[in-house]
């Protein structure tokens, strides 16, 4: 179990996982500290809440099929709601 703490810990500190994109954002133009601080918070929340939301749905899934089909189902949602803030982030840019 340590091992898998030790190895996640990692692995989100490593490139994607939003924080490339916060900090050429914070790069890119003016920003104070706090604004660097809530947008930190709002990601870290985000992720929790989508990784408590993953959990909970396979713990739901008694079958290796619907456990897919659910992963499957999480995973297109998350595609279609990065999709949708990209493309509300280039209309209002």
């Amino acid at each position: 179990m340590s091992a898998a703490i030790l190895f996640g810990a990692v692995h989100a500190l490593m490139p994607g996982h939003g924080k490339t994109v916060l900090v050429s954002y914070h790069l890119g133009q003016r920003a104070r500290p706090v604004e660097g601080f809530v947008n930190g918070a709002i990601g870290g929340i985000a992720l929790g809440t989508v990784l408590t939301r993953h959990r909970f749905m396979a713990f739901l899934a008694r079958s290796e099929t619907l456990r897919h089909r659910i992963g499957v189902s999480l995973e297109i949602g998350g595609a279609l709601a990065v999709l949708a803030l990209g493309l509300l982030t280039f209309a209002r840019a």
